[in-house]
């Protein structure tokens, strides 16, 4: 484009000088126009052909701008599906690693969980095994109470028997136990209104005269939860109970407890009278059976101690 502007004017230029040549004289006029005109078109068809291979020119140059632009437009088409297509493939890549990863932590949280099932299952085999020895410990250990018990039974039994041979040996047989009777005669009118006292105090009355000491200890628990600790007939069961199983000292002191709050009482005299004589206090027994027979004078109880004591009646 820019040839052809500089080269069309000065071809007209030429044109316009060659007609002006023409003016001066005719012939040489005519003849000069007739050259001027032959070469101006020839200048013309020069610019022309310029102007046509310009164009042409110019034509390639936008073919060819235009087919490097769709060159550079195909090239970035094809950079933009290549990139896509590589962002596809990246995506499905990612998305194939994001689900090998969620199935990998599937996988680790199925292993945790069987892993769990069996620690729990350890724990609970554990504790079930734990119990099942405790259990058998427990057995064990009742089955091994209850062996001592019978042990202890037995040996408090033929204490007993000792005692009472050495007794027999030293002491004329008296009697010991208060009578046998009917549950509501046992209890002195102080809790007769309670049925279930004078029925315990009954069947520790009968457990002591049959021996039966462990099922007196068990009433007598029974006994101490139902009545005050200075009610005349649990001092008199302890006493009993005491004199039982050779713990005479107590027995002596409970029986004396007894006497001094009731001082007519037959049995208790009788009795703290036996534990005297077992102690080798044979003049301190008399004096409690000469005692309690001056209160009593009348008690044919008191007239059967007095002779196993060696007094008169």
């Amino acid at each position: 484009m820019k040839r052809t502007t500089t080269t069309r004017p000065a071809l007209l230029f030429c044109a316009f000088l060659l007609a002006g040549f023409s003016l001066a004289s005719p012939p040489v006029a005519a003849q000069q126009s007739a050259i001027g005109e032959d070469t101006v078109r020839r200048a013309e068809a020069a610019v022309q052909a310029q102007i046509r291979a310009e164009e042409k020119a110019l034509a390639e140059k936008r073919a060819a701008e235009e087919k490097a632009l769709a060159a550079k437009e195909a090239a970035r088409e094809k950079a933009r599906a290549q990139a896509e297509a590589k962002a596809a493939t990246q995506k499905r890549a990612a998305e194939k690693a994001q689900a090998a990863k969620k199935a990998a932590e599937e996988k680790r949280r199925e292993a945790r969980a069987r892993v769990q099932e069996k620690a729990q299952a350890r724990v609970e085999a554990k504790a079930a095994a734990q119990r099942r020895a405790a259990e058998a410990a427990e057995e064990k250990a009742l089955a091994e109470t209850k062996r001592i018990e019978e042990r202890a039974r037995a040996a408090v039994q033929e204490k007993l028997i000792r005692t009472e041979a050495i007794v027999a040996e030293k002491v004329p047989a008296v009697w010991l136990p208060p009578k046998a009777g009917k549950p509501a005669d046992f209890v002195r009118p102080e809790r007769e209104e309670e049925a279930e006292v004078r029925h315990l105090a009954w069947l520790c009355n009968e457990a002591l005269r049959n021996r039966d000491l462990y099922g007196a200890r068990e009433t007598l628990e029974s006994l101490e939860r139902l009545l005050p600790e200075k009610s005349l007939t649990l001092l008199r069961l302890r006493a009993w109970y005491a004199m039982s199983i050779g713990e005479d000292g107590k027995a002596r002191e409970l029986y004396r407890e007894i006497l001094r709050r009731l001082d007519d009482d037959a049995n208790s005299a009788i009795n703290l009278a036996v534990l005297e004589a077992r102690a080798g206090r044979a003049e301190e027994a008399r004096k409690i059976i000469l005692d309690i027979s001056g209160r009593l004078p009348d008690s044919e109880r008191l007239k059967s101690a007095r002779q196993a004591f060696g007094l008169s009646p």
